[in-house]
């Protein structure tokens, strides 16, 4: 019995030094794996450039950085942690008179000590500092709060061992009217019997209600802040404001992709994309973009289900009509948007969130099941930087009361403040001892072991440390008000021990100018913003016409310049094979095709469904295949990826049958041409590149108005013969009403090397063939699809200049890429690809292909092209 707790602290001692080995091969194991993937964290840096214990190690760039900066102003230093002031140290103070290093910092306001930046950092620095000043205007608060955090605060921050100073009020922040002469240091008494965050609620109400006056105008929720220690508090807090309909925010600097908004937004792609799937349905109805009960979802019949499902397939189909945001507002109605709208950011971060989809649907040609991916890969995505287009954002946030942790706030400021919680102690650690020990520099040490030997004293040490930096967490919180700050109080019977208030508030009211007030908890009536006064008035009109001539321009726009076409065909450079459906079988009867027949009447695709959904289908198959395994037959990965676009794109019957052996087919052609036996089978891994967007400058350089017409590209075909097409072509351009400057996009369908020259492939799903009398198709397949029938669709519907516009682009490209590039030996021509028509293998590979176009246009043409977009002409 004498023994059992000495063999309790050798067992903790041993269990605190496996922990201490483990954490070191796990260390050793992450460093192996950074440097295999060249990879270094923030930390490391600081590793890095650690001048050692005495700040004395040399360091090149430290030494660079003394040499090129005589003063260093350091602001928030009260956060450094022990690594950057040695870094500082050595840069700026190791040689006395060289450097003037300015440190700026209040020891009152270090609340970081979770990712190092101690207190002790701060002392160090400032005993060892030449001179010491001191900042005593307050330049945030009205001056009567001034005067009651001067009192409240006069027994300083007792844990931290800190003064705090009192300051003079020189803020000019407008000026708040309370009703009667209340006092703008206030303190809520808590009902311990009753929900805080339904009293906090109330209060909230109260305010609103009572017809507070800030600057001659009634407050709004965005006026108001409510500052919390932890998340969970936020929540609660966010909740009970919502039952009484009082918008409310929490602020973040977060992702939109990691927001409530976003994660409703996921479910309802999902749904959109399989609205058949009942377990899609009911994710989708429990989200907040619905909003069903449990009790709701569990008593749902399936009809109700099979309603949802259907308006979700119309939705679906109707999707690149109406866009995702539409589809959205469709789905709930004006009821489900107000109710979303009050769940504060929940409602502005959908909308950015869809905005941002609904970019990279338009921008990639994506339909629901491929957005659905492209948000699923975004938000499980690890370790990802958010671009600035990213955050959080929300025309709605000032109208909506603010819920912001107290490390959040930090530099932060409000006109009403309500801190509710810092009567609450911070929790002691049960599993996890850690101390700062500085025999000689501060040194994290942790103990699993928190009941014996010095795993307990670590415990003690860093539950000491949590009680001190609460406190400096409540003077920030404290010091974030302009006009009102409110502190929650249950009494000091039920207050924690070791909290923050009861050294500024216990036996001290009578010093304190505090007002007492209690949150009425009886108000039936959910709140309601007052209604706007006023009259709508038009804003300003421009006084001169926009210019139309800069934007973004694409092949489709062009080819069918006197067509009206859908914006997404317009600006975002979408392929346009579905616009020639309508006069391929005219074009049929005129190119010749009547000759003895070598191949099947009827190709595989003979039956696959016409139109941009079926193309655009055909086009993201191509996009994921491996070209060699389809051409080897290997069918598994190739079936799954087939099955799940034509899901994707509503196909589904006998017409789609056969698709992977007609892709193997493909596979298989030779091109021919100039190109011979290159078939796409036997295309090498890394030699191809599928669905290159780009975006080319018009007419950038110089400073007169220069575009880029019609005529100047028909010159282009003209002046500069070659290939297939050429001044016959340029008459054709001539009649184009093309006259750009800004950008051109499109997007390539493949880039392939064969011989050491680069080509452009582009898939065609044109339909060329016949039908009887009954309307059944007679005829489509390779006798359909021969170079003068090839060649006059290309004509008629412009592919020629997509061609060459692919091709410029494809010479920027590796002008940008290729090392010691030469178009001369480097770049090589263009290959338009009919699916419906090609053969497989053929008996002459050198012989023209069936469905296959393959033109190798002069070089000078490219160039003169190329010149043309960049420079234009008057």
């Amino acid at each position: 019995v004498q023994l059992q707790p000495l063999v309790q602290e050798l067992l903790a001692e041993a269990r605190d030094l496996g922990l201490e080995a483990f954490a070191g091969i796990e260390l050793q194991q992450l460093q192996r794996r950074r440097e295999r993937s060249g990879e270094i964290s923030f930390g490391q840096l600081l590793e890095q450039l650690d001048p050692g214990p005495e700040a004395t190690a040399a360091s090149a760039l430290l030494q660079a950085v003394a040499n090129r900066y005589r003063a260093a102003l350091i602001d928030e230093f009260q956060d450094t942690d022990p690594i950057q002031w040695r870094i500082l140290k050595r840069a700026f103070a190791a040689e006395p008179g060289r450097h003037l290093l300015v440190m700026v910092g209040d020891p009152k306001q270090a609340i970081y000590r979770f990712r190092g930046g101690e207190l002790q950092t701060y002392r160090q620095a400032a005993e060892e500092a030449d001179g010491r000043f001191g900042l005593f205007e307050n330049r945030r608060s009205s001056s009567d709060l001034v005067a009651g955090l001067n009192a409240l605060m006069r027994p300083g921050l007792i844990q931290s061992g800190l003064e705090v100073p009192e300051v003079l009020a020189k803020a000019n922040k407008g000026h708040l009217k309370l009703p009667g002469d209340p006092k703008p240091l206030q303190l809520l008494e808590l009902d311990p019997s009753a929900s805080l965050e339904a009293q906090v609620a109330g209060l909230c109400q109260e305010l609103l209600s009572q017809g507070l006056e800030l600057d001659s105008r009634p407050i709004d929720p965005g006026d108001i802040c409510l500052l919390v220690s932890r998340h969970d508090q936020a929540e609660a807090l966010r909740a009970a404001l919502e039952r009484r309909q009082i918008p409310s925010r929490l602020v973040s600097r977060g992702d939109v992709f990691e927001s409530l908004g976003a994660s409703a937004l996921q479910r309802f792609l999902d749904a959109l994309a399989q609205p058949g799937q009942l377990g899609r349905l009911k994710l989708l109805a429990a989200s907040a973009l619905l909003g069903w009960s449990a009790a709701e979802i569990e008593a749902s019949s399936s009809s109700q289900w099979d309603q949802l499902a259907a308006e979700l397939s119309s939705l679906a189909e109707r999707l690149p009509k109406l866009g995702l945001t539409a589809a959205l507002a469709h789905l709930q109605g004006t009821t489900g948007l107000a109710r979303l709208s009050l769940r504060g950011r929940a409602l502005a971060d959908l909308q950015q969130a869809a905005e941002l989809v609904q970019e990279q649907m338009h921008r990639q040609g994506l339909g629901a099941q491929a957005a659905a991916d492209w948000l699923r890969r975004l938000r499980l995505e690890e370790n990802r930087d958010s671009p600035e287009a990213h955050l959080c954002r929300s025309d709605a946030a000032e109208a909506a009361i603010a819920v912001v942790t107290v490390h959040r706030s930090k530099g932060l400021e409000y006109p009403l403040v309500i801190c509710p919680y810092l009567w609450k102690a911070p929790k002691a650690a049960k599993r996890l001892g850690r101390r700062w020990t500085t025999g000689g520099q501060p040194q994290l040490d942790l103990h699993l072991q928190t009941h014996w030997g010095v795993g307990r004293l670590a415990a003690q040490q860093d539950q000491q440390a949590q009680v001190a930096e609460a406190e400096r967490l409540a003077y920030v919180a404290c010091t974030r008000a302009q006009h009102l700050l409110v502190l929650g109080w249950p009494g000091a019977d039920l207050a924690d021990a070791g909290n923050p208030l009861s050294s500024w508030l216990q036996e001290r009211e009578e010093d304190v100018p505090l007002a007492r007030i209690q949150a009425r908890g009886d108000i039936s009536q959910p709140w309601r913003p007052a209604p706007a006064i006023g009259q709508l008035s038009l804003g300003p009109r421009p006084k001169r016409s926009l210019d139309s001539s800069w934007g973004r321009a694409s092949y489709s726009a062009w080819a069918h310049s006197q067509v009206s076409l859908p914006p997404e065909l317009q600006e975002e450079g979408r392929d346009t094979d579905a616009l020639g459906d309508g006069f391929d079988e005219a074009l049929l009867k005129d190119s010749g095709n009547g000759g003895a027949a070598v191949w099947p009447d009827l190709g595989p695709m003979a039956q696959f469904p016409r139109g941009a959904g079926p193309g655009d289908a055909l086009h993201r198959i191509l996009e994921r295949l491996d070209y060699g395994a389809v051409a080897r037959g290997e069918r598994e990965e190739a079936d799954a990826v087939i099955a799940q676009e034509l899901e994707r794109a509503g196909l589904e019957g006998e017409a789609c049958a056969g698709l992977f052996e007609a892709l193997q087919q493909l596979m298989c052609t030779p091109l021919g041409g100039v190109l011979g036996g290159c078939r796409l089978g036997d295309l090498q891994p890394g030699s191809w590149l599928n669905e290159m967007n780009f975006d080319l400058p018009l007419a950038t350089e110089g400073e007169e108005l220069r575009l880029v017409r019609s005529s100047g590209l028909a010159q282009t075909f003209a002046q500069h013969p070659g290939g297939r097409f050429g001044p016959a072509y340029a008459k054709t351009l001539q009649g184009l009403e093309v006259a750009s400057r800004g950008f051109l996009t499109g997007s390539i369908d493949l880039l392939f090397c064969w011989q050491g020259r680069w080509w452009v492939a582009d898939w065609k799903s044109n339909w060329l063939g016949q039908r009887d009398r009954l309307g059944q198709v007679s005829r489509c397949g390779p006798n359909d699809y021969s170079e003068a029938a090839m060649e006059t669709l290309m004509a008629s519907s412009h592919y020629p200049l997509q061609a060459h516009l692919y091709l410029v682009a494809l010479h920027r490209y590796l002008l940008w890429r290729l090392p010691d590039y030469d178009p001369r030996e480097h770049l090589g021509g263009y290959a338009y690809v009919f699916l419906r028509g090609v053969p497989g293998p053929t008996p002459d590979p050198t012989a023209p292909t069936p469905g296959v176009l393959v033109d190798q246009p002069s070089l000078e043409r490219v160039l003169a092209l190329d010149a043309l977009l960049r420079e234009g002409q008057p």
